[in-house]
């Protein structure tokens, strides 16, 4: 078995990054081993998004590139997607 696809959400503590979590973590469990989420809170890891170019909270990162801004289920899930799909 491959090492899972890494997806990262940077959130900032807005509002819409206290939902994001969840909406991400619910979208990629159909995904199950092939996905791992890791969060980034930009208080405590504040030079982690200028490797990826991250200018609004939340952000989604999938494969190492900006994928997903505006966060949404079917965003994220293309996003995913379209990654594991090579």
């Amino acid at each position: 078995m491959s090492d899972p696809l890494v997806v990262e959400l940077f959130v900032s503590g807005c509002p819409s990054c206290d939902g994001a979590v969840a909406l991400v973590e619910k979208a990629l469990t159909r995904f199950g081993p092939r996905v791992k989420l890791e969060v980034h809170d930009l208080g405590q890891d504040e030079d982690v998004p200028s490797r990826y170019g991250v200018l609004a909270t939340p952000a989604v990162v999938v494969g190492g590139r900006v994928k997903v801004e505006s966060c949404t289920a079917d965003r994220v899930e293309r996003a995913v997607e379209k990654q594991l799909a090579g």
